[in-house]
């Protein structure tokens, strides 16, 4: 199967959401398993820091603004936070202008976008007991 199908994205998802709730103590759902079989704007979600993270390899600011638009009235009431999060070692800078789409909703694209060098860094920030916890003992199958 190529890297694109529904299959491998439902892992990639399974997997960063494991790997944002050890690394950054959230309690990440996967949306596209719970609240429907695609989920519109976002992958994961916690409601309780009212978060949603859209994982996604496509970095360019035309995919920020399509997500936000559909984001932006239909689910900035549930959450406060939307992130992206890019599968990559390092992405590019954005300087785009996003404030047509936002309304009032908050979003900042040094803050709210995220990739794996960010994740990396985070956990060096993490005790010696959880950075073990993020490695897996076992091999993982994604077939």
């Amino acid at each position: 199967m190529p890297f694109g199908t529904r299959t491998h994205a439902s892992n990639l998802n399974l997997f960063f959401c494991a790997l944002l709730n050890e690394v950054f103590d959230w309690n990440l759902l996967n949306a596209n398993g719970l609240l429907s079989r695609n989920q519109d704007s976002f992958d994961l979600f916690d409601e309780g820091n009212e978060i949603a993270v859209q994982v996604t390899t496509t970095t360019d600011a035309r995919k920020i603004r399509a997500t936000l638009r559909t984001f932006v009235g239909r689910h900035e009431a549930r959450f406060q936070r939307l992130v992206f999060l890019y599968p990559v070692l390092t992405m590019p800078k954005s300087k785009a202008d996003f404030s047509g789409v936002l309304r009032s909703f908050d979003f900042n694209p040094s803050r709210d976008r995220l990739c794996l060098s960010d994740i990396l860094v985070a956990a060096q920030d993490l005790d010696v007991e959880r950075q073990h916890a993020l490695v897996p003992r076992e091999r993982i199958s994604v077939a």
